[in-house]
C-alpha cells in the first residue's frame, strides 16, 4: 500500500483527505544468547563434581553427573541471585551476633575462670596453712608429749630412787684398836641401809692389805672357801657388821704385828687399807654394787677414807 486516496474507478479523488496507511509492523528479530569471546577451549570444558588430585581435569567419561559452568553476561543479577545474596547477607549479620554472643560468652567463661582460679588458689593457700599448722601442731604436740614422758621419766626415777633400798658403809676401822703388838690386825666394817626398802640378796666381801708407801692400792680378795656362801636381807634403818681376815704382817707373819711392823705403821713406810664390795637388789629388782675403801691414821686408831675406791649405784 502506497497511502494515496482512490475512488471506485481507481482515480484518484483530489477533494478527499486521504488518510495515510500504516506501514505493517516490523518482525520481531530472533533472540540469541549472547556468547562471549571466550576460547573454544574453555567452553567445552565441565567442571566436575567430584574432586580428584588434578584439579579436575579428568575427563568427563569418568563422573556420572558434571555439571556445566555458566558466565554471566553482565552485572544484574537474576532472582535466584538475589535471594541467594539476601540470604547471605542474613547469614553474615546471623554469623556476626553469633560471633559477638560467643565473644561475650566466651568474656563471661573467662570470668568466671579467673574466679574459679582465684577460688581455687584461695583453696590450696588454706589447705596448705591448715597442712602446715597441723604439722606444728603435731610437732608441738610431740614436743609436749615428750616433755611429759621426760617428766613421768623423772617422776618415776625420783620414785625408784626415793623408795629403794641405799646400802653403805657407815664406819671402818680395826678390831681392838689401836693396832697393838703382837695382836692380830682385823678390819671392822658397819653396814647399813639408809633407803626406804628391804635390800635382797646382799652379799659381802672385805679385805685388809699393808702395802709400802708409794704402791698403788689394787684390791684383791682372800676368800674363806670354809665358810659358806650366804646372802642376807638388810632392812631399811638395819646395821650389820662384817670383819676381813686378819692382816699378813710385814715380816712374814700372819695375824700378829711385830715391833718392826708398829714402827713402819707409825712411821707411814707402810699403810693398812680396809675396802670391801657390798653387791644386792632392791625391791625393784634393779641390780647394785657399793664399793668403799679406808686407810689407817699413823695414831693406828682411826680411819679416813681413800682417795678412790668408794662408789655405789
Amino acid at each position: 500500500m502506497n497511502g494515496k486516496p482512490y475512488t471506485k474507478d481507481g482515480a484518484t479523488d483530489p477533494n478527499e483527505n486521504s488518510l495515510p496507511i500504516g506501514e505493517s509492523a516490523p518482525t520481531a528479530l530472533p533472540v540469541e544468547p549472547a556468547k562471549p569471546d571466550i576460547p573454544e577451549t574453555v567452553t567445552k570444558k565441565y567442571v566436575s563434581t567430584y574432586p580428584s588430585g588434578d584439579g579436575g581435569q579428568q575427563d568427563v567419561e569418568k563422573y556420572r553427573e558434571p555439571f556445566l559452568v555458566s558466565v554471566i553476561k553482565d552485572g544484574t543479577p537474576t532472582p535466584f541471585e538475589q535471594v541467594t545474596l539476601r540470604y547471605g547477607k542474613w547469614g553474615l549479620v546471623i554469623a556476626g551476633v553469633s560471633l559477638f554472643a560467643a565473644c561475650v560468652a566466651a568474656i563471661f567463661v573467662f570470668q568466671q575462670f579467673k574466679e574459679m582460679a582465684a577460688q581455687t588458689e584461695l583453696l590450696n593457700r588454706a589447705a596448705h596453712q591448715s597442712r602446715k599448722d597441723s604439722q606444728d601442731s603435731s610437732i608441738a604436740t610431740g614436743k609436749q608429749l615428750a616433755v611429759l614422758q621426760g617428766q613421768l621419766n623423772q617422776q618415776q626415777h625420783t620414785m625408784l630412787l626415793d623408795e629403794r633400798a641405799w646400802l653403805g658403809a657407815v664406819k671402818i676401822g680395826v678390831v681392838n684398836a689401836p693396832i697393838g703388838l703382837n695382836n692380830p690386825v682385823i678390819g671392822l666394817i658397819e653396814l647399813t641401809n639408809s633407803g626406804k626398802s628391804p635390800a635382797k640378796k646382799v652379799r659381802t666381801l672385805a679385805a685388809i692389805q699393808a702395802l709400802k708407801k708409794g704402791v698403788v692400792l689394787v684390791p684383791k680378795y682372800a676368800i674363806d672357801k670354809t665358810d659358806q656362801p650366804s646372802y642376807s636381807v638388810i632392812q631399811p634403818g638395819m646395821p650389820m657388821e662384817i670383819t676381813t681376815l686378819p692382816i699378813e704382817g710385814t715380816q712374814g707373819k700372819i695375824g700378829t704385828v711385830g715391833i718392826d711392823d708398829l714402827a713402819d705403821f707409825k712411821s707411814g713406810d707402810y699403810i693398812v687399807y680396809i675396802y670391801g664390795i657390798i653387791t644386792y637388789e632392791d625391791i625393784f629388782s634393779h641390780k647394785h654394787t657399793t664399793k668403799f675403801c679406808g686407810f689407817v691414821n699413823r695414831n693406828l686408831q682411826t680411819v679416813r677414807a681413800c682417795q678412790s675406791y668408794n662408789e655405789a649405784n
